[in-house]
């Protein structure tokens, strides 16, 4: 499942090197220095595999993909119909069994293999928004060498109907009969079952449920006039009894029965088999899908309403046609083109760079408006939010078709990382997200600028991944338990998991680590795994012990690394570089254990301004708490660049001067490194500067080796441009807090602010000219050359307009008439968010005028004015929140204005009058009642209220225990927000 977290940087890359065999690891000095053999070769560093023996290539099979992204939206008049539809939704709640507000209680430890097989499911929908009833035909058996137990399926807001075993219709009695449990779940006595193992059992169960009701997003729900299934994790007990576990894999025939003219459109897993009218009910139409392959219940789906598509079809490495269509709401099928394009790549890269084939007939890709996640890996069934697929340079911004590449490539990967080969329970969530987020970081790399991907990448994880890992909220990448599964969806799951699968690659060197993969795959075809196993096959592939990362998994945190020495021997023509490993520390949790992984170094010469190592990047393993390692054949002083590519999730701790930081920006050959450097050296003046701006005194003078480094980068033209437009942009607010003792919101955006127009006083000119340089005329498209040129160019709008004068907004105002795609308008209509003049008000109400009818516009709209730093910004919001076409009910509508708020813009989150804080936990409070996964998600934002000003903790603190005196909150609420008190 592709989710969406917000503030996330949309586009996706990776950064891998090639390691030899024979690793090993020293303490002290080395000689030869690579304890990794490997090479960064610059500028393009990444390792086309190798391609394998015939022996080697793992057989042809499938593929496809899942993991995180964006939401969806609704209009007006769909809003008023949700907010009623929330005041059925409070009733019901109350009449609710205590299901919904359970807690799991997993412990993986504990864990109890299933005694029983559901070894194949029929299931009948009679479909409709209201009511919709559901009837289950489960083939079971005992396991063989179990001993009799009761059979306990998972079931959640089921109104049930009907229980028979066999052909014999049982009583709702616990001692001849089926009972339901406190939690929601059916139970039979296994003195009513089959004594011998082995032996088949037919049960046959209905039950009615209430689409239109059903507000938390998840089993089948109503949006739109669609009816749309959410399983992942625990939604399809929401729709039948079964076991709901992904540790259960069952065969599905599907037969969906509904109103012809409202749902012309039925879709499910697998193949269609049979479709047609169903007899004496002309109205009625019906389609019967099969899926041959066996899956947990959190991969099933279904889909009806009345949609528009667009198809193709796609000739497999095996020869096999299989059937493409893309469905969308009947006015949005123009923008299904490029999910097509996206979708075919993504094909054909899986099976030349892992050898997986798609394995149906037929692939359904659909999109809907009301969405949790960002997209879903259904097999054969792929379901996004709107946001998340549909794209076009006329409603879409480059950051957002970036991430539809991401989305798309990343759900259709699932098909084999997660489908085919999936998890035993959800605590290994993190081996199948993050392996999939791994292989769409690397069709990533493949589309636009692999530079400014992997510096995207590195910048997520230091600002948003280490933020979530140093708060109470931190767990590791596989929880040895967990109480509400819902939470387990973090940052870290998808982007730590991905960086430690990099990890692996790292070490095993890119041949090595496809031979590992096709052994998995060979291996576990239909088995739900365990990281253990993963990490078995992959040492047995490249013959090297990879348990050194089992910790990795094991222990929350990220670990710090200090270079604590470097030096230069002439004489001897070595440099020495000594590195301090320092394990996380965390309030109420164990101490943590030193880590490996693998440090990528490289020295530029002081005086030649070059690399001087051959290989150029030399990538050493660190395992103990401190190691030197020692490079030969070095002639001068250098400069280190260590850490290069971010080839290790880890925070680097290194005091290097100002000259030092000016040298590295300009000349590290490393992209991401050369980003770091001029990030620092930024960071340190911003920091330097918050005393002063938080008083209102006199601010130093801008640091004239920032600024002359800084315009050589603004100059320099053999740089990519949406790298250029990454190493120009100063740290964002959220990046600059966690380097402050207490983070001064305010202190921090005044410092920020004051350094972007220190810089335009002094560059404006040249400024101004590379930005009319950048103009072009002509169709904008969707190319790497096109998106790195107006990356750089509206960087430079912003700096422009910054002064926030007359002039700034007549640019602005410019800039948004003459735009030609979605990322010109949008660029500039985040400037005017910002000036209180006529110009601004013109281009939103216009912005506004072309919204109409778009849910992706709109929220758009909703997005800009909640970034907005007018001084009144809490104020706006709260009209906002009024506004007709804002709804509580509608995930991506509710993140453009709380998730930006909080994440976006700090400044005025974090007021000091604490207004902010109260808005938001009225929100939650509202949104929990209906959408507690969302809720949940939201509540986030308080976890790090120890690391702001004492006023600003104890307001902070206040409204958690708000919402924690709460009554009936949610279970992943609650959760949320003890951990934060530290009260868990």
């Amino acid at each position: 499942m592709h989710m969406r977290f917000f503030g996330a940087v949309a586009s996706l890359g990776a950064v891998f090197v090639q390691g030899l065999q024979g690793v090993q690891s020293h303490a002290v000095s080395t000689d030869p220095p690579l304890l990794l053999s490997s090479l960064f070769s610059s500028p393009s560093w990444r390792q086309q595999p190798a391609v394998l023996n015939d022996a080697d290539a793992a057989s042809p099979a499938s593929l496809w993909g899942s993991l995180l992204q964006q939401l969806p939206h609704v209009g007006g008049a769909h809003a008023a119909a949700a907010n009623s539809r929330g005041k059925v939704e409070e009733e019901r709640a109350q009449e609710r069994s205590v299901a919904v507000r359970r807690e799991t209680g997993f412990n993986r430890k504990q864990y109890k293999a299933l005694a029983y097989d559901i070894d194949a499911v029929e299931l009948t929908f009679k479909l409709d928004e209201d009511e919709t009833e559901v009837q289950s035909h489960l083939r079971v058996r005992r396991r063989e060498g179990t001993e009799p137990e009761d059979l306990i399926l998972d079931g959640e807001d089921l109104n049930l109907q009907s229980v028979a075993l066999d052909d014999t219709l049982l009583e709702n009695d616990p001692i001849k009969g089926y009972s339901l449990l406190e939690g929601g779940q059916l139970k039979l006595p296994k003195a009513i079952l089959p004594q011998n193992s082995g032996k088949r059992f037919f049960l046959t169960i209905t039950v009615k449920i209430y689409p239109k009701e059903n507000l938390q997003l998840s089993g089948l729900y109503w949006s739109d006039g669609v009816l749309v299934t959410q399983c992942e994790p625990e939604g399809y007990r929401r729709i039948m009894y079964g076991y709901d576990r992904p540790d259960s894999l069952s065969r599905y025939l599907v037969r969906l029965e509904a109103d012809k003219k409202k749902y012309p459109v039925l879709l499910s897993n697998g193949n269609k088999v049979a479709e047609g009218p169903i007899t004496g009910h002309p109205e009625r139409h019906f389609a019967l899908y099969e899926d041959p392959f066996p899956k947990s219940t959190y991969l099933f789906a279904i889909v009806a309403g009345d949609f528009g598509s667009i198809g193709s079809r796609f000739r497999t490495m095996s020869g096999r046609d299989v059937s493409i269509q893309l469905y969308s709401p009947p006015q949005s099928v123009g923008y299904l083109e490029y999910a097509k394009v996206i979708l075919q790549e993504s094909m054909k890269w899986d099976e030349k760079e892992f050898g997986r084939e798609y394995d149906l007939d037929t692939l359904n890709v659909v999109c809907v408006n009301d969405f949790n996640g960002g997209a879903m890996e259904n097999k054969g069934l792929l379901i996004f939010n709107c946001r998340s697929l549909l794209t076009d340079p006329k409603i879409s911004t480059d950051l957002e078709f970036t991430s539809t590449v991401a989305s798309v490539s990343h759900e259709y990967f699932h098909n084999w990382t997660g489908n085919r080969v999936t998890i035993r329970d959800w605590s290994e969530l993190w081996l199948k997200e993050g392996l999939t987020t791994f292989r769409e970081q690397l069709f990533r790399s493949s589309w636009g600028s692999a530079d400014a991907h992997r510096i995207e990448d590195a910048k997520r994880m230091i600002t948003l991944q280490f933020r979530e890992d140093l708060s109470p909220l931190s767990t590791p990448l596989r929880p040895d338990s967990y109480d509400n599964v819902d939470n387990l969806y973090s940052r870290g799951v998808y982007w730590k998991g991905s960086e430690v699968i990099n990890m692996y690659r790292t070490v095993m060197g890119p041949d090595n680590f496809r031979r590992g993969m096709d052994m998995f795959f060979r291996r576990y075809d239909g088995v739900a795994v365990t990281s253990e196993e993963f990490t078995a096959t992959m040492s047995e592939a490249s013959d090297t012990d990879l348990s050194i990362f089992d910790l990795w998994y094991q222990q929350s945190g990220i670990p710090k690394v200090r270079v604590t020495k470097v030096n230069f021997d002439g004489f001897m023509r070595t440099f020495t570089v000594t590195l301090e490993q320092i394990p996380a520390t965390i309030t109420g949790q164990p101490a943590k254990q030193p880590l490996a992984f693998p440090v990528a170094v490289g020295l530029i010469g002081r005086r030649s301004k070059t690399d001087v190592l051959n290989p150029p990047t030399q990538v050493v393993l660190m395992t103990q708490r401190t190691q030197t390692f020692r490079f030969s054949g070095v002639r001068e002083d250098c400069a280190p660049s260590v850490l290069r590519g971010f080839s290790a999730p880890v925070e680097l701790l290194y005091e290097q001067s100002l000259v030092d930081l000016a040298f590295l920006m300009n000349y590290d050959t490393d992209p991401v490194n050369r980003w770091r450097a001029g990030q620092a050296y930024a960071r340190k003046i911003i920091v330097s500067r918050v005393p002063y701006a938080s008083r209102g005194l006199t601010l130093p003078p801008l640091d004239k080796g920032f600024l002359k480094a800084f315009e050589a980068e603004l100059v320099d033209s053999k740089t990519d441009n949406a790298v250029k437009a990454l190493t120009l942009r100063l740290p964002d607010a959220p990046e600059l807090g966690p380097y402050a003792k207490l983070i001064d919101p305010e202190g921090v955006h005044a410092a920020r602010r004051s350094v972007q127009l220190d810089l335009v006083a002094a560059l404006k000119t040249t400024m101004l000219s590379q930005y009319k340089r950048l103009r072009v005329g002509g169709i904008e498209l969707f190319d790497q050359e096109n998106i790195s040129r107006r990356r750089l160019r509206n960087e430079l709008l912003g700096y422009l307009c910054s002064t926030r004068d007359a002039e700034a907004a007549k640019l602005a105002y410019d800039h948004y008439v003459d735009a030609r795609c979605m990322s010109d308008k949008y660029s500039a209509l985040q400037c005017l968010s910002h000036m209180q003049r006529s110009e601004r008000e013109m281009a939103f109400d216009a912005f506004y005028e072309e919204a109409q009818g778009n849910p992706q516009l709109m929220d758009q709209w909703f997005r800009l004015q909640a970034g907005s730093d007018l001084p009144d910004l809490l104020e706006r919001v709260e009209l906002l929140l009024k506004h007709p076409e804002f709804s509580y009910e509608n995930p991506d509508r509710f993140r453009a204005v709380f998730g930006v708020l909080a994440e976006i813009n700090e400044k005025h989150f974090h007021r000091s009058d604490g207004k902010g804080y109260r808005m938001m936990t009225e929100a939650i409070l509202k949104v929990d009642k209906f959408n507690s996964s969302l809720a949940a998600s939201t509540a986030k934002y308080f976890s790090s209220w120890r690391d702001y000003t004492a006023n600003r903790q104890n307001l902070m603190r206040q409204q958690l225990r708000v919402m924690k005196a709460e009554a009936n909150l949610s279970a992943a609420l609650r959760e949320v927000i003890l951990r934060s008190l530290g009260e868990y």
